[in-house]
């Protein structure tokens, strides 16, 4: 599922697609979450944010 233009939520294999192949394009994030944490959720918005502000 794409969140936005920038942000993905990865399942699996993707991530070789996604992570690796995308990494000469700056630098990659990867955020392990869960729904059920609280700190998670609430990163999202930042995530969101600084994602639409470096493009």
């Amino acid at each position: 599922m794409t969140i936005s233009l920038h942000i993905f939520d990865l399942k699996g294999t993707e991530s070789d697609e996604l992570v690796l192949v995308n990494s000469d394009k700056g630098p990659i994030l990867v955020n392990f979450w869960s729904a059920k944490a609280a700190p998670c959720m609430m990163l999202m918005p930042v995530w969101l944010s600084y994602a639409v502000s470096t493009r």
